[in-house]
């Protein structure tokens, strides 16, 4: 075959054409690596004459590429007439791949560089069957029965096994199988300890026998398995619909264990505890009305109440969180007169309580600040006393965020909404009293106040003449400035009221709710308000929690962030709880009872009190019509 091919020089311009490069074969003799190359070399298009130096190499491309094997010189080759013919010898460079040589020429006189011919010429199969020299045979006869001939079978040159493959005979050609024996000489797998279905000397199946794998005690409480890997086993592997998980977990105090899980966690219930009712004071006097209640530095409940029969006001210290024992009952004003009507208790940072409360006698607004945890002895103080005007009625005290107390009251005379900031924590001194709504008609029927997120109160409130709930949002620690007053609960009905007897807390989001009484004029129902806002302005969410209301008690906010209305129910004549079932008791709302007398024997519930026990449960305060202040302790955030 000719493959002419030609590169120009400056000077002298050689062209090459291949005639043969291919040696005879000899069948019975092994072949070395050399071949035989002729070609033809000209010179500016004639036939070159006269002694050449060629270099010759190998490339798996006709350009660019890797070497493959050495660089093979010849020097002084004879051309005549063109014509030239070389011996070869690349080694072990032919593997079945392409192979292209690159040619070098100069003259034989000349020490210079090589002028290399192109293109590569490409080695045909003449070359190339040298790559039988690796074929696995010897080279003699060895073709299996039933070939036609006994020669020599190429075919296994053409395969390709992978790894653990061997060229086998299956009956028709030479192909690739699996080498039978390429891991080792087993030849039989006896049956071991604890397994069955062995030996196996072909195929077969080995099997764990039944118990098959044992434990061995080691020691009390230690046992282990010498078939299976110390913690191989866990709850990942086993199957929980068929084996119970080890227990973990355990319940709080106050819960039983009422089932385990097939994860092992455990499944708990609070204990029924029924609320611990106490009757907290009960001497001959007609005492418990108008109560408020708060948690001492101590933990332990205090309530202030009014002594109906002495005209006095008067504070309970509990002995214990459900004020059934240890209990001490004191006088803390009582001028032979009538006071203590409407208070309101708290207990600032000093532990000290102090209460808010109407003095009948002198028509005004008046603060007892304790001196020691008991109260037994106190600063009384006439806060607001106007000549004219009878105040203090409704009062409601909170803690500002400065610590001194702020109350809210009604100014009867005048039908006005007031609020006093005290100036220190007894409100002896600087007291700034403001009014804060004074409305064409009368404000009445109790106040409630709270101190908002931002630190500035909140008074919920009765509007009497437009028979309208509303709220004011003070714009400054003593709402003397910036304050915001909106109507939140306006029945727009002939006849109907809202916003009778308020109580005001704030929500875990910062919002106030209201309870009150929401048909004054009809059927007493207790309903409750949602701020849409801190400030109480926009459109509340306004529900009915129960239409069997005699009076109202107070709102807390519970240690699950929910609100719980305490009540009197004329239905049964004692003391309910309304505990929401949301942040807006829009909805899922459930009432308990939890104390009433047997029919005819009298009412318990009215003016009732709810703050948080230490423990995060609820505890109210109450009168009875038996003249008797009670307490009752709840088992559960929802006192159910």
């Amino acid at each position: 075959m000719t493959m002419p091919s030609r590169v120009r020089r400056t000077r002298t311009a050689f062209a090459l054409a291949v005639l043969t490069g291919a040696g005879a074969v000899q069948a019975q003799t092994p072949q070395g690596t050399a071949f035989t190359y002729q070609g033809r070399l000209t010179d500016a298009r004639l036939p070159a004459e006269g002694t050449f130096d060629f270099q010759f190499r190998l490339f798996d491309a006709v350009a660019g590429g890797s070497q493959s094997g050495p660089t093979v010189a010849r020097d002084d080759v004879v051309v005549a007439n063109g014509l030239f013919t070389v011996r070869l010898d690349f080694g072990a460079a032919f593997a079945g791949s392409q192979r292209f040589l690159d040619v070098g020429v100069r003259p034989g006189a000349s020490a210079g560089g090589y002028t290399s011919l192109a293109p590569r010429q490409e080695l045909t199969p003449g070359p190339a069957s040298l790559w039988s020299a690796a074929a696995p045979w010897s080279g003699v006869s060895g073709k299996p029965a039933g070939f036609a001939d006994d020669t020599d079978d190429d075919a296994l040159g053409a395969l390709s096994c992978a790894p653990s493959q061997v060229a086998k005979w299956n009956g028709a050609a030479w192909a690739c199988a699996p080498d039978a024996n390429s891991g080792g000489t087993v030849t039989s797998v006896a049956t071991g300890a604890g397994l069955t279905g062995g030996p196996v000397t072909g195929t077969g199946t080995l099997a764990v026998a039944a118990a098959g794998i044992t434990t061995v005690l080691i020691a009390p409480q230690a046992v282990t398995s010498p078939k299976i890997a110390g913690g191989a086993v866990g709850l990942a592997q086993i199957n929980t619909a068929q084996v119970q998980a080890r227990v973990s977990g355990a319940c709080t105090a106050g819960q039983y264990l009422r089932g385990i899980n097939a994860d092992g966690s455990v499944v708990c219930e609070a204990v029924f505890v029924p609320p611990a009712v106490t009757t907290a004071d009960d001497p001959v006097n007609q005492v418990g009305e108008d109560t408020s209640i708060a948690i001492g530095a101590d933990g332990l409940p205090v309530v202030s109440y009014h002594d109906a029969t002495a005209g006095a006001l008067k504070f309970l210290r509990c002995g214990n969180p459900a004020c059934s024992a240890g209990n001490i009952a004191v006088t803390v004003d009582d001028p032979a007169a009538v006071v203590g009507i409407d208070t309101s208790i708290a207990v600032p940072a000093d532990g000290l309580p102090v209460i808010s409360y109407h003095d009948a006698s002198a028509g005004a607004l008046k603060v007892a600040k304790c001196a020691n945890a008991f109260c037994s002895v106190s600063t009384r103080t006439f806060v607001d006393d106007p000549a004219v005007n009878v105040v203090g009625r409704g009062s409601s005290l909170a803690i500002g965020a400065d610590g001194l107390p702020v109350v809210s009251y009604n100014d009867t005379t005048a039908g006005t909404l007031k609020v006093v900031k005290c100036g220190n924590a007894a409100c002896s001194n600087a007291n700034t009293i403001t009014v804060v709504d004074d409305p064409i008609g009368a404000v009445d029927y109790g106040t409630a106040i709270a101190v908002g997120a931002d630190g500035l109160p909140v008074v919920s409130y009765h509007d009497r003449t437009a028979g309208v709930l509303k709220v004011a949002h003070c714009g400054t620690p003593a709402c003397s400035a910036g304050n915001v007053l909106t109507v939140v609960d306006d029945p727009v009905s002939a006849g109907v009221l809202a916003g009778a007897y308020s109580s005001i807390a704030i929500g875990a989001d910062g919002v106030p709710v209201v309870s009150y009484l929401g048909q004054f004029a009809t059927d007493l129902s207790l309903k409750a308000a949602k701020c849409a806002n801190a400030t109480c302005t926009g459109t509340s969410t306004v529900t009915v929690l129960a239409t069997d209301l005699g009076s109202t008690g107070q709102v807390v906010i519970g240690a699950d962030g929910l609100p719980l209305v305490t009540f009197y129910s004329s239905f049964i004549e004692g003391l309910r709880v309304a505990k929401c079932g949301n942040a807006a008791c829009s909805a899922g709302n459930v009432l308990t009872s939890l104390d009433s007398l047997a029919p005819g024997s009298g009412i318990v519930g009215f003016d009732s009190a709810v703050v948080l026990g230490a423990d995060g449960l609820p505890v109210i305060s109450y009168g009875t019509s038996l003249g008797t202040l009670k307490v009752t302790k709840c088992s559960t955030h929802s006192c159910r």
